[in-house]
């Protein structure tokens, strides 16, 4: 995990690198309990090692929609129509899940860039979470 917010049992988003799937992965928990279902949006195509890459994970409240972009392409939108609002901290490098801290990153993180807005995919390439291994 490379960037989440803390909720009370779960995170209210996560942006990290799937081993499972081998690609990136932005996501949504539907509820702040430990048995919650989580809402993915995937990347296309698989995580590359060793090269920056731009991850931008965005909620669209009046689509209801998640939505994650890699290096300014839209990779994929998924409906998300349980919204709720972690008032947790922001966590760098790791997840708030099943009420204990887990999945460090193991990777560099850089230039984090937080807004209260939807960013369309002209903005994602610029500002988005870069993360490298």
């Amino acid at each position: 995990t490379f960037l989440s917010q803390a909720g009370d049992h779960a995170s209210g988003f996560q942006i990290y690198y799937s081993k499972t799937y081998d690609k990136w992965v932005f996501n949504r928990h539907a509820a702040d309990t430990d048995d919650t279902k989580i809402v993915r949006a995937i990347s296309k195509n698989t995580a590359r090692a060793g090269v920056w890459t731009n991850v931008t994970g965005v909620y669209d409240a009046t689509a209801k929609k998640i939505q994650l972009f890699v290096n300014g392409e839209l990779q994929e939108s998924v409906d998300f129509t349980s919204p709720w609002q972690a008032k947790g901290g922001l966590q760098i490098g790791r997840i708030y899940y099943k009420s204990s801290w887990q999945e460090n990153a193991a990777g560099t993180i850089d230039d984090i860039r937080i807004w209260d807005r939807r960013i369309g995919a002209d903005e994602a390439v610029d500002y988005g979470l870069r993360i490298s291994d």
